[in-house]
């Protein structure tokens, strides 16, 4: 009888304090819709992850909780947690929205951001003041809380994007903001109710406020030019991601040892 394959465990670096859970989720999201985690694979032991990740079993457990809410991992007594199998529901769902996307030229409306928000985000390096910067950190603090609330994210992730238009200091390029964001908003709700935002999303954006008070026009534009394409690329391949699944064999699941248990 061969034995079963190893399943390679993915490393995880310890994260912050804020948000903890919020953190592992996306975390182990990340790891499945990268195919790190396939069906079939088990979990990491939870006092692994919790040495890892450097937080406490609470807060892996809740995490998993969330997972397996969202049917993306099955807990089973005695033997661990295991990446689930997506349903042939949920990837028609995923597939349909990635359609309707197409339809609506939903990728345009990103294209002609990239165009508009990049000049947006230089002006904006120029002319800035110091309240414009306490709205964008109130904007982002709010995105951060947010979590993986899709009503709250977008609405301060609106609001991040229209004080940056209004930091630019030119009154028909805000407006033109303005129109691209409510043009997206429906679709934006539609995407972040089936795919959490990405890690990379907050990354950029916390760049391009870093880069406006630091009056560095260059590295603004690249900052908003890089979160808006990564967006475009991370929203494409989690919605498509699953079709994928059904032809790739879930791995074998190996017997559980008993000093993995927790």
């Amino acid at each position: 009888m061969n034995e079963p394959r190893r399943v390679p465990r993915p490393s995880f670096a310890p994260i912050g304090r804020a948000n903890l859970v919020d953190d592992i989720v996306r975390r182990l999201e990340a790891e499945i819709a990268g195919g790190t985690l396939r069906p079939g694979d088990q979990l990491p032991p939870e006092r692994d992850l919790c040495a890892q990740l450097g937080v406490s079993r609470t807060s892996v457990r809740a995490a998993v909780q969330r997972l397996a809410e969202r049917g993306l991992v099955s807990v089973e007594m005695g033997r661990g947690t295991f990446v689930r199998q997506p349903s042939a529901r949920q990837i028609s769902e995923r597939l349909a929205l990635l359609l309707r996307l197409d339809q609506d030229s939903y990728w345009k409306i990103t294209e002609a951001r990239r165009a508009v928000e990049g000049r947006i985000a230089a002006l904006a390096a120029r002319r800035r003041r110091d309240d414009h910067l306490a709205a964008l950190r109130h904007a982002l603090e709010g995105m951060d809380s947010a979590g993986d609330e899709a009503v709250p994210y977008i609405e301060r992730d609106e609001e991040f994007h229209l004080a940056l238009a209004a930091a630019a200091g030119n009154e028909v390029l805000a407006a033109l903001s303005q129109n691209l964001q409510a043009m997206a908003r429906g679709m934006r709700r539609e995407i972040f109710a089936v795919v959490s935002a990405s890690r990379g999303a907050r990354h950029y954006h916390w760049l391009i406020f870093e880069a406006v008070a630091r009056r560095a026009p260059r590295a603004a534009r690249r900052a908003m030019e890089g979160h808006l394409r990564e967006m475009e690329e991370y929203v494409r391949r989690s919605l498509a991601a699953d079709a994928a699944v059904p032809d790739r064999p879930p791995r074998s699941r190996a017997p559980a040892r008993r000093r993995d248990r927790d």
